[in-house]
Order: C-alpha cells, then structure tokens, then sequence
C-alpha cells in the first residue's frame, strides 16, 4: 500500500491508487473519526481518557467465530425506551466506516443489553485492525445517543490497546450478559442469563433510513495552514472533527463528487482471491494473485491477460503489502513476518530482497531505488550491487506509508505522539542520511489517492486535495536543517518491547537460524525425536510447499459432504451427497461432477485417501465396507467388508489397503478385485500418512502411561512390520508434498529429515529395529466383535408378505427397479433463478423448483419456483445450504441456514418463515444431517446422536419428542404420512406413521439400506448393504389407516425418545440444569437474517 511518484517539477502522470486495509498498531487503536461521529475530543487533565470501558476493543486473538461474525455485547447504563433505541441504530450508521465492515447483523435486544454482530471486509491483521478501529468509532456515537456502560467483544482472547488496558483498571472484567439466540463465549465465571430477546423492526427501519440518508451538511472546502488553526476556541472546538494542517503550511481542499480509480472487476477476478490489487503510476494493474490450488504468485495485466513473474516464491501466508515505483516498471511486495520482495515487470522476474522477521505494516521506494520498510519504526535499506543493507532506523510508529517525489517525501499515516486520540499524516523528508518532519495533517485517514498532479486523502466519504507538496519539497532541498530531525535508532538499541532490534536479515545472514528457527524456541515447546535417525527442522512458512486448495464452488458440488480431497495431479474427489440422492464416489472433470459406476456408498461421512500416483482413491466406513474408485474407468469397487471403528485409511505397499483402528493397525492384501486380512499390527493410532511408496508409515499415536501425543514411524520388512522411529509432538496435520515430510506442532510447521536413510537402513539391516508385535484383542473386545452365529441369509429371506395393516418388504432382486435421475433442471427454471443460483432441486410430480438466487456479491435468497411464480422468501445467507426440501403437498418448505444449524419452516406460496429451531444453542447437537418434513406440520430432524421431533402451527414451532436414536436418513411416503427412517440401533429400518396425535411405530425391518429413493409415482424403494440388492416397501397407506384405529396403541405404540444419557463430566456439573424448559418453548418471533 506504498508508493512513489514522479520527481518535480510534475507529478505522475498515471493513476496511482493506494487501496487497502488500514492496519492500526494495537497499542494506539483508538476510533477513527469521520463526518457526524460523535468522537470525544482530547481528555481534560482529571477526566477519563475513554467515555465507557470496553473489553475486546483492539483484538489480536480470538475464539472461533459463529458465521465468522465478530460479536459486541452492549450494557446501557439504563435500558433504552423504543426512542432511545432508534437513536443507537442511528449513531451506528452515521458513524459506522462502511469500507471495514462487510456485513451487520440486525441488533438484539434485551432488557438493557444490545448484540450487535459484525463481519470485517477482509480477514488479514490489517483487516481484522480496520474493523475494530470502525466499532470503535461507531460506539463512541452510540454512546452519545444513549450512554454506554460496559462493551464487550465476546469471542476475544486477547486485546492489547490502551482502551482495554484502561478498561481493566476500571473493573475485572465485564458483566456476563444474556443468553442471546447465538451462543456465546462468557468472560470469568458469570452465568448468561435467561432473558427475552428480539429484533426491533423500528430500528433496522432506522437504521436502514440512516444508511440510505445523504450526507450532513457540507464541510468547509478547505482548512487553513499553518498559524491559521489558532483560532478562537469556541470555533477551534465547533470544527474539532474536520480534517485540518497542524504544520508545515499544506492547504487542504475538499473535491466534491470525487471517486477513486479501481481495477475494473474483469481485471480484479484474473487475480484470484488475492484483494492485493493496485494501479501502478502509469496505468499498470499489479499485485498479488492467488492462483487456483498454486501458491501467491507476483502479478500484472498486459493486454487484458494475467501475466505472473518468475523468481524467488512468495510466502503462502496472506496480507501482504505492494508499492509501485515512480515509473511503474517495478514494484515491492512485503508479507509480515516473512520478507520483502522486489518485481520487475518488462524482465518478468521476482527476487527475495531481504528476510523481516517482525510484522510489518508497509512497504515503499525511497530515493536513489532503497527500500522503505514500516514496522514499528521506519527502517531504510540501500543497494549494494545485488544484494541489499539495513542503512538506518528512524523512531516512528505508523500503520501506513507512501513515497512522493521520488521517495523523497513520505506520508506516513500515524496518531499524534502527543494525543494519541488523534489520527492523521505526518510528511517526512529523506534525504538518504536523515529523516525529519515536514508537517502534519490530523485527518481521519483512508484511502491516499494519487492521480495526475494531485495527492487525494480521504476522510470517511469525503476526499480532499492535499496542495503545497512542490513547495514543501522544496523547502527541504533547499534548508533541510530548517526541520526537526526524527530519532534515529542506533544499533543495539531496544524497541519499546524491550528486544533488541532484529527485525531483519539480508540473504546471507544466519542462514542455519532461518532454515530451523531452534534459537527461539522455548525448550518444552520444540517436538523431541525420541528413537530413530531422524532430525526436525522448523520451516517457515514460505518454505514449505503450499497445500491444494479447494475452491468453494467445487466444494459445493459434492452437496453436503464434508469428505472432499485434492489427489496428487490436482484432482478433486471424495464423496458426493445431493439433496434425496444416495451418496455416491463423485470427482471433478472439466469443471463438472462426475459420479462413479457401481454401488451408492452408505454414507456421506467417511473416510478417503489417495494412491501416490492419484490414479485411484479408497473410500472406507465404520463398521461397513472398504471400497476404490479408478478413476480409468470411472468405476467404484467394493474391496471388503469389515467390523471396525476406523480412525484413517490408506495405501500401503504393493497396493496394500490399511486401516488404523485405535487399536490396531489391520493390513489387507489385494486378492482378486477384492482385498483380504493380511495381518492386524499392535499400532494404536488416529492418523495415518503414507511415505515413499507406502514402505514408510507415519502413524499420530498416543503412548505410555501419560497418554503422550506423538509421531510412531514404522516400515514394512516382508511380512514383518518394524517400528523405526519415534517423534513426540503435539501433532497437528502431517502431510507429504514434493517428495517432503512435514509435520505441524503447536502453529509452528517442521520438516521430517532422514526418511530416506531411515528406510535404505531398514532394508540392509533391518535387524536393527524392533519388531512390531501381532495384534492381540483382548478377551472383551473377543465378544464385542463376534459375528452372529448361523450363516448368512439370502436377500429373499429379509421378504415379507404384506398382511392386512402390516407394512410388506418385497425382493425385487439385484437390478435397480427406476432408472437414474439425472437431476436435469431446465435451462428456463435456471433462468428464472438467474446468475449465480446455487442448490437448484426439482421436485416431482408437480414440478416444484428450490434453490438460492443470488442477491448480492456474498447474499443469495432462498426462493422456490411454484406454478409458474418465483417465491423469494425471507430467508437469506451468505453461505446457501445443501439441506432444503418440499414437503409432500408442496404446501411448505424446509431451508437450514447458519452451518446447517438453524432450520426454518417456509409457508408457500407467502414466503414467511418460522425458525423450526436454532441447534447452535445445543451443546453438542448443533449441525443438522437429516431432515423431512412430513403431515400435520411435524418435522423430524436427525443431529449427530439423537432424533427430534417438532410440530409446526399457527405460526410457532414446537419440541414434541427429542432422544437418544441415531438417525441416519428420513424419507416421507404415503404423502409425508408415513416417515421411513434408517437408524444405526437395532433394526435398521423404522417406518413410522404420523398423526394429528402424535407418531406411531408401524414396522422395524431389515436389511441394512445402503440408500433410500422414493420415486415420483410414490413408490418407496432401496437397496440393501452387502451387495444383498433392492426391496420395495409396500402395504404403507393400508398401515398407516390400522394404526390410526388403533387408538389404544397396542399393535402400533407410540414413539417413545429415551433423553440422551448426560455425560459423565464433573466440570459440566455446574450447568446441568441451564437449558432446563428450552424443549418445549417456542422459537416463533426470531426472524430470518442474512447470516454466516
């Protein structure tokens, strides 16, 4: 976000634009101001320096994020009348810096607390600072229209600026607040509290009113210099929040209607999902792009196409820091924590000047091609032949610098040192041996613009013409000594932290600290190799080899599975689960899916792995079956049938299968076109990644008495298994790239050394090495996993000869009874939709269409397509999710939103939802895996562990039953009277009849279904696991009719949910009756928001 111009007597000809992400310092974090924000001035001697405490004010960690939503809790002094409240949505507005914030959620109110959730506009550091920065400003306006007591942020770690640290003096910590409808962290040991809370459409009225409304009343076009702000103090205070020069004789002129040059979007999409993007002085389209699945590549535009250097790679890290040169034939590109590059655009070529190994907040060129570098203080670098030197160190701590004049003036974006409360620029001069200051604007600072013969500073959403930057310069060439020299910094000197400066490097410097970092570390927290001749080396993360990435819309072409995988060759694969469709081995081919030949899989959740050359992929579920799709010929494979909990899959040598099971590690050898239990192998692990050729395994393992975390190394020697090796670490991901090893330990990454002498000894004395012992299962586990006595029945067995009020299973043998839905949704109802529609899903017969239409650049709208009318509902996300339906009549739908973690009934055709229920409340039950929607209003819902029941009426949703069953899949029949649910105890299959009454059991049945598929004409069929083939259940309307005489509940009982066992957790003690009474209530009144 640096840059340079021509030198006088002109500047840059080009359009220069300095866009980005304003990175505050923590420690001087303080609101930013802009036009109507009702910001305090500078604290009276004896007053607080802050209006209200604030906990979170300046984040720099975090808990995980619910919708990736940063979450303000608001307590009033006194709760706000309806008035009052309108007056906060208001001030938010107003105040709110609507370039830091991509989206706000509506306000929740309670009692005389507010929430307010709020998602930054990008996720780097400098992102994450310029959001805080914005709340911060926007609450000291809210406070001004009803005064704050406490604000908290509430999934913050840590906050280190001097509104926290202040805010801590005050009180301990903050008060815990309501039990909001998104669940929260909680500060110390308070308890959230019941209350009732809601959205009040009067303010988002208000607050939509403010957003739409027209600036207030113009500023004055410009400010005066110099002397000229000794004005009288009435009018000095009256025009406090007006950008203004405190020095150096620069005038400020406002240029109405201004609007800043941009890439166009064309252009700005050839970049990837890299934001670093700018214009060079002449024109030039550069920055960072982010190639699909490759790593962070320097980059142009040159004739309309992306054109990417060669060179030294850029770090995989994100945010990083791009400036032009005057001329536009080269450019810096900086990364915290990382080091600075240089690219030149006419030889294609980008070199690693320099390692920095301290977060930095900007880049730029000084005079004479050095290199500028902003982080913490202002570090000048010069050329020496090719190779680059620290020159000097100068005392000034801003978050955001450009070059003028050919580097020799700098606008450095920084607050007073005096009032730390005061943003603005400060002009520096450099003349390659000192740095002194020029003048100072206190400004709330954007954007910097330079176009033409104009420097443009913005200030909220007005711009202003910085004049007398020739003159100044000027001034400096002539009589430098004429302005205070800035501090330089002498070697050895301490930063404030206390550490000595070593912020960067030059190539040659420290060469064996860069690779393995061992200096640093703290001795306990360094992984140890225990046994064998290995050796760790910590990597940085521009050394290590980047991971594939999946983008989001080839993610969600697999529906919603989770189990997705890039194989070696970079293709996409793993398990595709569409709306009703069974599961299936699908991957992506030329942009589309593809599905594999052979049997549906029996879940969406497995386990996956890839062979090394990515020719095939094996697909492995608990307790069920092993299989491999070959991607030759398309065609998925059944290996074998197993009775193991398994914890990872993967190739071996020779074409091995193996899995880890906890307990052991269980080898399968190929036989045929199947796979048979070679040997099961005393290794107890939860991971497994293959190495050179599978002859090397490396095993996550716990061992010992403490139950230690840890890497178990162990090689193949014939028909022996041999343990090598032995690392202990907390293990995070382990993964082989580019014929590598590495390994993740406590955020850090290191590389595995000595695979390849490890596995050459082996094999010359493999002697050396201990055996691994035989799997011995102990007498327990013996009976656990004995099969069931007497042989195995044949499919016919499993019939059942329908009798008058029973449910009959009918054998229809091994072909599949209906032919293949191919999904097809006309190119008409697509259009309808229009660009961008996500889940589109067909609903026969009546022809009923669903599906999200895309409302803006990260909002889509859930809609259904009904008789010819597109329903555009009120449920809206940013995120449109897999799990939505129709019910039987087509009278209403069924739409989760928020991760799968809250459901909302949609009546058709009005639109109008009513949130079925929120399961982010529930402590483990949160993520919704199936769901229908059947007569009489009710829902079933299947969670991880248990199956609930509601009821849905008169505009309210409301618990009827919630238990211990572990649903798989549901499917209606019978015209949504009739639930057929496949559950993982006892009988597998239940068919259930629903009444106005309640729900009745009318069947338990087998065999095991490997998938459901009601067809159009309301026949119910499915196909049987072990190959067994495909049944059709029949006599359902005839059941259904004799369980609904049966009014004593004799032949078909009632359903009965057992309450789920409570855990046996002693910390959980103190909570076991907070959710007490939520199973009955009601969750009518929230409403629909655009969320996640």
């Amino acid at each position: 976000m640096a840059a340079g111009l021509y030198a006088p007597p002109g500047l840059a000809a080009g359009p220069l634009l300095l866009r980005g992400p304003v990175s505050t310092p923590a420690a001087r974090l303080t609101p930013a101001r802009s036009p109507g924000a009702a910001v305090p001035s500078a604290p009276m001697p004896g007053s607080p320096p802050y209006p209200f405490a604030f906990f979170g004010a300046a984040p720099s960690d975090w808990f995980d994020l619910e919708g990736d939503l940063f979450s303000y809790e608001l307590c009033f002094v006194a709760p706000p009348d309806a008035a009052a409240r309108r007056a906060v949505g208001e001030a938010w507005e107003r105040a709110l810096d609507a370039r830091a914030v991509e989206h706000c959620e509506p306000f929740q109110w309670a009692d005389r607390w507010a929430l307010v959730r709020v998602r930054p506009a990008g996720w780097s550091k400098a992102c994450v600072d310029d959001m805080a920065r914005a709340v911060q400003q926007a609450l000291t306006a809210v406070h001004g229209a009803h005064p704050i007591e406490v604000a908290s942020l509430a999934e913050a770690i840590e906050s280190d600026g001097d509104w926290d640290a202040w805010s801590a003096e005050q009180r301990p910590e903050p008060p815990t607040g309501p039990r909001w409808p998104v669940e929260l962290p909680r500060f110390g040991g308070g308890k959230r509290f019941e209350a009732a809370c809601a959205v009040d459409p009067a303010v988002e009225a208000a607050r939509e009113a403010a957003r739409a409304a027209p600036p207030e009343e113009e500023r004055s076009s410009a400010s005066t210099a110099g002397d000229d702000h000794e004005a009288d103090e009435a009018d000095a205070s009256d025009d406090d929040d007006k950008p203004r020069v405190i020095s150096g004789g620069l005038r400020l002129e406002r240029v109405p209607g201004y609007k800043a040059p941009e890439p166009p979007d064309e252009q700005r999409k050839l970049f990837g999902r890299s934001g670093e993007v700018q214009i060079a002085p002449n024109g030039l389209v550069f920055g960072v792009a982010k190639p699909k699945r490759k790593p962070p590549v320097a980059a142009w535009i040159e004739h309309g196409e992306l054109r990417t250097a060669q060179g030294d790679p850029l770090a995989t890290t994100t945010g990083a820091h791009v400036a032009a040169r005057d001329d536009g034939g080269a450019a810096l590109i900086g990364e915290d924590s990382e080091a600075v590059w240089e690219v030149v655009f006419a030889e294609g070529s980008v070199r690693r000047l320099f390692e920095h190994d301290e977060p930095l907040s900007d880049v730029a060129y000084g005079p004479e091609g050095r290199v500028l570098v902003l982080a913490g203080s202002i570090d000048a670098y010069r050329r020496e032949g090719s190779d680059v030197a620290l020159e000097g160190r100068w005392d000034l701590d801003g978050y955001g610098m450009h070059s003028v004049f050919g580097g020799r003036l700098l606008l450095v974006k920084c607050f007073d040192d005096e009032d730390e409360s005061a943003d603005g620029v400060t002009i520096l001069g450099y003349d390659g041996s000192t740095m002194r200051r020029l003048a100072r604007v206190r400004i709330s600072i954007g954007d910097i613009v330079i176009e033409g013969a104009r420097v443009i500073v913005e200030d909220g959403s007005e711009y202003y013409a910085l004049l007398g930057l020739e003159e100044l310069a000027a001034r400096f060439a002539a009589q430098p000594d004429a302005f205070p020299e800035l501090k330089k910094r002498k070697p050895g000197d301490e930063d404030e932290d206390g550490d000595e400066d070593e912020s960067a490097r030059g190539e040659g410097d420290d060469e064996d600290g860069s690779a393995s970092g061992e200096g640093d570390e703290d001795e306990e927290s360094r992984p140890e190799v225990l046994e064998g001749a290995l050796r760790l080396e910590r990597r940085r993360s521009r050394e290590v080899p980047p991971e594939p990435e999946i983008e989001r819309a080839e993610r969600d072409l697999f529906g919603s599975s989770s189990c997705v995988a890039v194989a070696p060759g970079d293709r996409v694969y793993g398990i595709a689960k569409l709306r009703r469709k069974p599961a299936a081995a699908a991957w992506i081919e030329g942009g589309e899916l593809k599905r594999a030949e052979g049997d549906a899989l029996p879940s969406p959740h497995g386990y996956i792995a890839a062979r090394e050359d990515g020719g095939a992929v094996l697909y492995g579920f608990d307790y069920k079956l092993v299989a491999e799709l070959s991607f030759a010929d398309g065609k998925l494979r059944r290996l074998f049938e197993h009775e193991a909990s398994i914890s990872d899959i993967t190739y071996g040598p020779e074409d091995r299968v193996i899995l880890a099971t906890g307990e052991s590690l269980d080898v399968y050898r190929r036989e045929g076109e199947g796979a048979v239990l070679e040997q099961r192998w005393d290794v107890g692990g939860y991971g497994l990644t293959p190495a050179l050729g599978g002859r090397l395994l490396l095993v996550k393992s716990y061992e010992g008495e403490d139950s230690e975390d840890g890497l178990t190394f162990v090689g193949f020697d014939g028909s022996k298994l041999r343990r090598v090796g032995r690392v202990k670490a907390s293990v995070g991901e382990v993964r082989i790239a580019e014929g590598r090893a590495f390994m993740d330990h406590i955020g850090d990454t290191y590389e595995l050394l000595g695979l390849d002498t490890l596995i050459e000894r082996l094999a010359t004395s493999p002697d050396a090495f201990p055996e691994v012992a035989v799997y011995a299962p102990s007498e327990e586990e013996d009976d656990d996993e004995a099969p069931e006595s007497g042989p195995k029945r044949a499919p016919e067995e499993y019939a059942i000869e329908p009798a008058p009020g029973r449910v009959g299973l009918r054998y229809l043998g091994k072909q599949r009874p209906l032919p293949e839905d191919e999904e097809d949704v006309p190119k008409d109802v697509r259009a309808r939709f229009g660009a961008g529609a996500r889940e589109l899903e067909r609903y026969r017969p009546a022809d009923v269409y669903i599906g999200w239409k895309k409302e803006a650049r990260r909002s889509f709208v859930f809609a259904v397509l009904k008789d010819g009318e597109l329903i555009e509902t009120a449920v809206k996300a940013s995120s449109p999710s897999s799990m939505g339906l129709v019910n039987a009549d087509r009278s209403a739908a069924l739409v989760a939103t928020d991760g799968d973690a809250k459901l909302w009934w949609v009546d058709l055709p009005h639109g109008k939802p009513i949130l079925v229920h929120d399961f982010s409340k529930e402590e483990s039950e949160d993520e919704i895996y199936t769901l229908d929607a059947l007569a009489s209003g009710r829902v079933i819902v299947g969670t991880s562990s248990e199956t609930w029941i509601f009821s849905v009426s008169g505009g309210a949703s409301r618990l009827e039953a919630r238990g211990d069953l572990d649903l798989r899949v549901v499917e209606s029949a019978a015209g949504g009277r009739v639930a057929v649910l496949e559950v993982s105890e006892g009988k597998p299959i239940r068919v259930w009849g629903v009444y106005d009454d309640g729900v009745r059991t009318l069947a338990e049945l087998e065999p095991e279904p490997l998938s459901f598929e009601p067809s159009a004409d309301g026949r119910f069929f499915f196909e049987a696991v072990n190959r067994l083939g495909w049944y059709e259940l029949v006599n359902l309307e005839d059941a259904w009719e004799a369980g609904r005489r049966d009014t004593s509940g004799e032949h078909y009982p009632r359903v009965a949910l057992a309450p789920k066992p409570p855990e046996q957790d002693e910390d959980d003690g103190e909570d076991s009756d907070s959710d007490d009474g939520e199973d009955g209530d009601s969750d009518d009144g929230e409403e629909p928001e655009s969320v996640e």
